[in-house]
This record gives structure tokens, C-alpha cells and sequence, in this order.
């Protein structure tokens, strides 16, 4: 399928009915064809209307694209701070009669400079354990990427016709 979005990294589709979408969709597909065949699967009755009468009845449809979110450096060297900073709190909660375990870190390096230093350096040792332990991790967070691409019937159903051309096709193989 042709889209607005080939050129951007998407990872799966969902499709509600309206413009904007008129329902929260928390299925996801790999194929843009997947997630509109899904949704018309819930929408259509074919013993009762022929897909394309359906198609025009449901139509518009919004086609949702969505990317997993990624675990950025940013976001790795953040989280080790906060680590590196909640763990200096702790340790003076837990095993300090209230001295500050940053000022004993100033007195072991007289420099400002060097105190600082050394813990970046475990914030850095923080964020390369931390991106090492969530390396194998499945990210399932998404994020939309742009606007919902709306649907015609006509598109709907050109759609449909390619992905699900038995859709169409009633008894004695005439093509409806």
C-alpha cells in the first residue's frame, strides 16, 4: 500500500471509524490492510449486506500509525543520575547519622572538580549497566507518528479488494 508514511519508521497500524478517531484502538497491526481488515471484520454482518454497501456505510475510516518509543542515551544517562542520586540519599538515610555522602565524596577529592567527576563516572558506569540489562527488553510503548490518514469508502474498499479480494466474490465466482 501506498501511503503518506513510507517514508517514516512505522511498526504497526490500528484503524478506528470516524474523523478524528472516534475510539481509543489499543490493537495493533503490522500492515496498514491488517488493522482496516480487523476493524471492518467487527463492523460488517456479510449475510446481511455486501461488503461494499458495508464499506460505504462505516466510512470514513482513520488509519493510526504508531512506532515503538526508543530507549535513548538521554534517557539512559537521566535515569542514571536520578540512580546515582537516590542511591547517595539512601546511603545517608541508611547508614549515616545524617552527613551528607556527597560531602564525604568533596573530602576524598579536595577539588570540586574531581567530586564532580567522580560521580558522573559512576552515572556513566550507571548507564552502561542499565543499557546492557534493558538490551534484550521488548520496548511495547508506542508513540503516534503524525496524523490519522483518513479513508474514503473508495480508498476503503480499493484497500480491501487487494488485501481480501474473497470479500467480493459471490457464489459462481462473479466479482461484486
Amino acid at each position: 500500500m501506498n501511503t503518506p508514511f513510507e517514508l517514516e519508521r512505522i511498526d504497526f497500524f490500528t484503524c478506528v471509524g470516524g474523523i478524528p478517531p472516534h475510539a481509543h484502538e489499543t490493537s495493533r497491526y503490522e500492515t496498514a490492510e491488517e488493522a482496516v481488515d480487523a476493524y471492518l471484520e467487527g463492523e460488517i454482518d456479510p449475510g446481511v449486506e455486501s461488503y461494499s454497501n458495508a464499506i460505504r456505510r462505516v466510512c470514513p475510516l482513520s488509519l493510526v500509525t504508531w512506532r515503538r518509543k526508543e530507549v535513548t542515551s538521554e534517557w539512559l544517562a537521566k535515569a542514571a543520575e536520578h540512580a546515582v542520586a537516590r542511591a547517595l540519599e539512601s546511603f545517608e538515610e541508611d547508614f549515616s547519622d545524617g552527613a551528607s555522602a556527597l560531602a564525604a565524596i568533596r573530602r576524598r577529592f579536595p577539588d570540586e572538580e574531581s567530586a564532580a567527576d567522580t560521580v558522573r563516572a559512576s552515572s556513566l558506569a550507571v548507564a552502561a549497566a542499565l543499557d546492557d540489562l534493558l538490551s534484550d527488553v521488548e520496548v511495547t510503548r508506542c508513540e503516534q507518528v503524525g496524523p490519522p490518514m483518513v479513508l474514503d469508502a473508495a480508498a476503503c474498499e480499493a484497500m480491501m479488494r487487494k488485501h481480501k479480494p474473497e470479500w467480493f466474490i459471490r457464489e459462481g465466482g462473479v466479482v461484486r
